[in-house]
Formats: C-alpha cells, structure tokens, sequence
C-alpha cells in the first residue's frame, strides 16, 4: 500500500470516529431528552389523576366497545366498588348497575348524546340505592365516551323531607288549634268526676266508674300535652331542683296506669344529688317514659328510676328509667325516636320523639337499650349547672 493510501485510511478512520462519537453524543442527548419528556408526561399524568381522584363527581371513562377504561374515587365510592379490578376492563353492558343508564341513550358513542343529561336510580344490592343525574360526552373520533355523574340522594332525600315536614307542620298547627279546644272542658270534667268519687265514697262499684273517667281525662290530656309539645318551640328555664319532688309528682300521676298489674316502683336517688333543667319539661319527659314502662309490663313487674351523678363524667347528671317489660327488638328500637312511629294501636307516636327532642334542647344525651323478654333502660344524661370561675 502506498503512503498516499495510508494517509486517505488514517483520514477516513479519523472521521468515523469523530461522526461516531457525534452519533453517541446525539444518541446520548435523545436518551435524556426522552427521559426528561417522560418525567414531565408522569408528572403531569400524576397531575391529572390526582384533578381526577380529588373532584366530588363521579368519572368512568368507556372505549368505543363500551370497555370500562377510567373510573375515579367518587365513582368508586358512590357505586361501591372495593378496587379498580371489580370493574376496569369489564364492558360496562354487563353490569347491572348502569342497566338504568343504558336504558336511557343505546349508542353511547353517538355524538347525539353531546351534552345529554338524565336521571337514573343506581340499585347497589341489599337494598342500597342511589339517584344520580348523570352527562354522557362522546369522545372525538369516536374514542369512546365519558360518563359523568353526581350523587343527588341526599338533595332529594332533603327535598322529600322538606315537604313531609311542611305537611306536619300544616297539619301540627290544625292539630294544636283542635287540642286547645279539647283542653279547656277536660279540666272541668276530670274537676266534676273527683268530686262525684269523693261523693260516692259509699258506692266502689259507681267510685269506680269516676275513677275510669279521671284516668281516662288524664291519659287524653297526656295526648294533647304531647302535641302541643311537639307542634310548638320550645323555650325552657333552667333551675337546680331536687329530682325526688319530680320523681313523686310524676309516679303520683301515673298511678292510675298501674291498675291491675302488679308493678313495683323503685327510687334510688343518690345523696346530694341535683337535676339542671326545666322542671315542667323534664315532668313531661318521665311522664312518657313510665307511662311506656308500664305499658310494657302485662301484668307483673318493676319499674326503677334512678338519679345519680354520671361517674364518667363529672359535669353530667345521669337520670335512668328500668323496665322489666316485653322490651324491643333490634327494628323496633332504631325507629322508636321517628315522629308518629308506634308499635301500639292506641299510640300516637309521638312521646319518644318529644322526649328525645326536650333532652336535646337540655343540651342533653338520650340512650336507649333494649331486649326481648328481659326490659328497657332508657338513660338521659344532663348538663349539671356551669360553676361560676
């Protein structure tokens, strides 16, 4: 080989290497440039997801097949879906619970569906549903669809209730107008039947017959008592008073309900003991709680009130009603505060849901437990009087 070829070799060799390490260095750069643009596409994908997983309203993304692709934390929870793995990848014509969406739009790629808004029932099992109004917006080029959802149960729950409460009210004042026109000749006659039994001292059969009236009177006027409480506001008037002068007042008034059972009555009021409250109220309280225990005793049993300072808490007072009665079952006992919910035929339903909202206005707690064939505890806990600093 000449020199002259020598030299075009070295030559040649040297710019290989040279557009060799241009080559690695480009590829290189490219390799970062490819990094870095990952990066920012994680970042900004984590960034969508975490717009997606934090909005209020339910997302499910569906291809054009009707694959379930996307679905978010709101969707998830108000369909109650444990993980993304009971329903990505599923078409979402095989799942039961958009059968009521599906029902409403059958192409739900068509671009009619733009801006299409409805209302569905979603039925979740075991009696679980919810209303939502829903949007469909069809992706471009038919990609597939986006389904867009918000949860109006509870609005419409609200709204139900709103107009249930309406009516009472209208009708709570119809009933308040009729009850202070039964009141007024229900003193007279209770007033007229003591007098006649006090007269008729040497006839028990006739006494007898008074005192039916007497305690006929006054269950009616419990009734009305009941709902003139529950159709009006409630103001009260705090004072410390000594729990064993309600105690008395109440028993000696619900005396008469006791006739022909054999019911023993307990007081167990602890030394130095107080109630904070309004007397009348409070009256009005025991009241419907004994009346209840003695109507829950068929013939023979116990009825305990007790008073003591709550041992848990020292700014509390406890006041317990115990019954040896039928006692409630598991249902019975979630509805028993529902306003005109009663398992009796004469009931009205209204004294436990007066009762639980005069312990409220107290500032007070309500509990409640109960078993078939054993009794009911009925324990209120009140705010002792606030000490002065």
């Amino acid at each position: 080989m000449s020199e002259i070829d020598v030299k075009e070799l070295m030559r040649a060799m040297e710019y290989f290497n040279e557009q060799s390490q241009r080559l690695t260095q480009s590829y290189a750069n490219l390799e970062d440039e490819v990094a870095n643009l990952n990066l920012a596409l994680d970042q900004k994908n984590r960034y969508l997801t975490n717009i997606l997983e934090s909005i209020s309203n339910g997302v499910v993304g569906i291809d054009a097949n009707g694959t379930i692709t996307l679905v978010n934390r709101a969707a998830r929870e108000m369909l109650l879906i444990r993980s993304d793995g009971d329903i990505l990848g599923h078409n979402i014509r095989d799942m039961s619970i958009f059968s009521e969406i599906l029902a409403s739009c059958e192409d739900l790629t068509s671009d009619h569906l733009r801006n299409f808004s409805h209302q569905a029932t979603l039925h979740l099992g075991q009696d679980k549903r919810r209303v939502i109004e829903f949007n469909l917006t069809p992706l471009e080029g038919d990609a597939g669809t986006i389904l867009f959802f918000r949860d109006l149960t509870r609005i419409i729950d609200l709204e139900q209730q709103a107009a249930r409460n309406e009516k009472l009210a209208a009708m709570g004042e119809m009933a308040a107008n009729i009850a202070h026109e039964i009141r007024n000749p229900l003193g007279s006659i209770e007033l007229f039947a003591s007098l006649l039994y006090r007269d008729l001292a040497e006839e028990p059969p006739k006494q007898q017959l008074c005192a039916n009236i007497v305690s006929g009177v006054r269950n009616l006027n419990s009734v009305i008592s009941n709902l003139l409480l529950f159709t009006r506001n409630l103001s009260i008037q705090k004072e410390n008073f000594d729990p064993e002068l309600l105690l008395e007042e109440v028993l000696t008034f619900t005396e008469h309900l006791k006739y022909k059972k054999r019911i023993t009555t307990l007081k167990d009021i602890a030394p130095g003991t107080l109630l904070y409250g309004d007397f009348d109220l409070l009256n009005q309280v025991l009241l419907n709680l004994v009346q209840n225990a003695v109507n829950s005793i068929a013939e023979e049993g116990t009825i305990e009130l007790v008073v003591r300072d709550d041992q848990g808490d020292s700014e509390y007072t406890l006041l317990q009603i115990r019954d040896s009665g039928s006692g409630m079952d598991p249902d019975t006992l979630k509805k028993i505060f529902i306003p005109f919910y009663t398992t009796r035929a004469k009931g009205t339903g209204l004294g436990l849901s007066i009762v639980n909202r005069i312990v409220e206005t107290h500032g007070g707690v309500l509990n409640v437990e109960s078993e078939e064939g054993v009794g009911t505890t009925f324990t209120i806990k009140l705010p002792r009087q606030p000490s002065i600093q």
